[in-house]
């Protein structure tokens, strides 16, 4: 190929790659994709995008992000070591994140400087390897904040400047967005019951948390453990048993596994692992997690809060 003919494909491929970028989203301007794709020039990297013309004649895809996949699929394929002379096929991941940054949503996510309701959003995102904006505050802040919310409630997930309240709506919508929902339609609805369980859980145990009388908070800790928390761990050490994948969904990790994660990993901090001493299968789904590398990288760096 020569550098003339290098030449017009690049400006040909260039342009198209600007094109179906801005087609995404028109609130990326063009100087930032010139920016993007400029850098990786300099790179060396940016010759593996004149491929999409060959790989896809007549089929390159007007959605930005399934053009970044398409080329990224072909470019890790090492049979493509090399596609013309002078140029060597590279790892397609830094030049494919920064395109999808581009096109990717600004998440912010507002909550008390707690784990609470919102932690479950949290761990989606960092597991998904999305960034977001954790915006917490303290209690005393509240009233001032509380009518900008809507509903007057949080967790609120804010996408591009629009607002989501739930926080089961929030996580259900993080984990549709980034494959961690289910497979189909039936494991998204299981992955929606067991998220929903912990969502009871949570709720059952609002009485203890909130009760100021020591003794009397206590006791109700011990209630909930011994008759809530006992009792649902036994049908759902049945159901990792019956599903038989480590996972409480299908065979792959969902957001069902991360709510209980996040829900029963402070159980343990709280009281220690002794309530889980008949539930293999339940300890394996929290190791399991707590090794995946975005969930170590999020448990490390968050803030440290009592719940």
């Amino acid at each position: 190929m020569s550098s003339n003919s290098l030449s017009h494909e690049f400006l040909v491929q260039f342009f198209l790659l600007v094109c179906i970028l801005l087609q995404k989203s028109w609130s990326h301007t063009s100087h930032q994709v010139i920016n993007v794709v400029s850098i990786h020039v300099g790179q060396g990297l940016l010759p593996l995008v004149l491929a999409s013309k060959i790989m896809f004649p007549g089929k390159v895809s007007r959605n930005g992000v399934r053009l970044s996949k398409h080329l990224s699929i072909n470019f890790q394929n090492r049979n493509l070591a090399k596609w013309h002379s002078g140029f060597e096929s590279r790892p397609f991941s830094s030049l494919e994140t920064d395109i999808l940054k581009l096109n990717m949503p600004v998440y912010k996510l507002h909550y008390f400087n707690l784990r609470g309701r919102a932690e479950l959003a949290r761990l989606i995102m960092s597991q998904a390897g999305v960034e977001f904006e954790d915006v917490r505050f303290e209690r005393t802040e509240w009233p001032a904040l509380k009518a900008t919310m809507p509903f007057g409630q949080v967790p609120v997930l804010e996408v591009d400047g629009q607002m989501l309240a739930q926080s089961n709506t929030i996580s259900r919508y993080l984990a549709r967005k980034h494959d961690l929902a289910g497979k189909d339609e039936w494991e998204q609805a299981l992955a929606d019951m067991y998220a929903d369980n912990i969502n009871d859980l949570m709720t059952g145990m609002r009485p203890a948390f909130l009760e100021k009388d020591a003794d009397k908070q206590k006791e109700l800790y011990e209630k909930f453990m011994t008759e809530t928390v006992g009792t649902h761990v036994a049908f759902i050490e049945k159901q990792l048993e019956k599903n038989g994948t480590g996972h409480l969904v299908g065979k792959e990790l969902t957001w069902a596994d991360l709510a209980y994660y996040g829900f029963f990993s402070f159980l343990v901090e709280k009281f220690g692992e002794e309530f889980l001493k008949d539930a293999s299968h339940l300890k394996s789904l929290i190791a399991l997690v707590e090794d995946l590398p975005n969930i170590k990288k999020w448990v490390e760096s968050r803030p440290k809060t009592e719940i």
